[in-house]
């Protein structure tokens, strides 16, 4: 499995990741945010997103591990160009899943 591609936040030593407040930021950018810790929470802040009429995010933290094998496949840009053979063998995983993509236009 390859490491990620610039989809976390992390300090400039590459350990710790950084605590970002998605909600924090959104309502910056003039979202309606909304923070949610539990099933209920989630509940009300699906309700009064679909009910506002701007873009909204809400924040769900999750644990960060990997899900179990679904089968399904993302569409993830990974450089197609690497000295790193990590991030080559990557690239060819992902030329492979896009080759067995199904459309549904």
């Amino acid at each position: 499995m390859a490491r990620s591609f610039g989809t976390e936040f992390r300090h400039a030593d590459g350990d710790a990741p950084v605590e970002v407040d998605y909600a924090a930021n959104a309502e910056s950018l003039g979202c309606a945010a909304y923070r949610a810790r539990t099933e209920e929470e989630l509940e009300r802040a699906l309700d009064a997103a679909r009910e506002g009429s701007r873009p909204a995010l809400i924040e769900c933290r999750v644990e960060p591990v990997p899900a179990p094998p679904s089968g399904a496949w993302w569409e993830l840009g990974v450089p197609e160009v690497s000295g790193d053979e990590e991030v080559a063998a990557a690239a060819r995983a992902q030329r492979a899943g896009a080759a067995g993509q199904r459309w549904f236009g």
